[in-house]
């Protein structure tokens, strides 16, 4: 229940105007957490998108904020970073 909810409210954060990079340090760290301790593979697999695009945000911002709107670092850099959470933090589970 405790997990769902902390999905909804970080999936709605995506949608408010940089919420989730306000709130990433908190949600990021719960999302890890709430993922590794879930038996089920929806649950981790819908909090790997979340959390991918919650860490594609926030490098976007923190690329922002050193390089300006530099090409090609200002699409490259979050898209990287997301595609890395995406493909490794559905096997971040420690209920094998």
């Amino acid at each position: 229940m405790r997990r769902g909810i902390l999905l909804i409210v970080a999936a709605f954060l995506l949608f408010s105007m940089g919420g989730a990079i306000v709130a990433a340090p908190v949600t990021v760290p719960a999302l890890v957490w709430a993922m590794r301790t879930s038996g089920s593979s929806v649950y981790r697999g819908l909090g790997a998108a979340v959390l991918a695009l919650t860490i594609g945000e926030a490098a976007w911002a923190l690329t922002y904020v050193t390089a300006g709107e530099a090409q090609p670092a200002i699409w490259l850099v979050p898209l990287a970073a997301a595609g890395a959470v995406l493909v490794t933090a559905p096997r971040w589970s420690t209920t094998t």
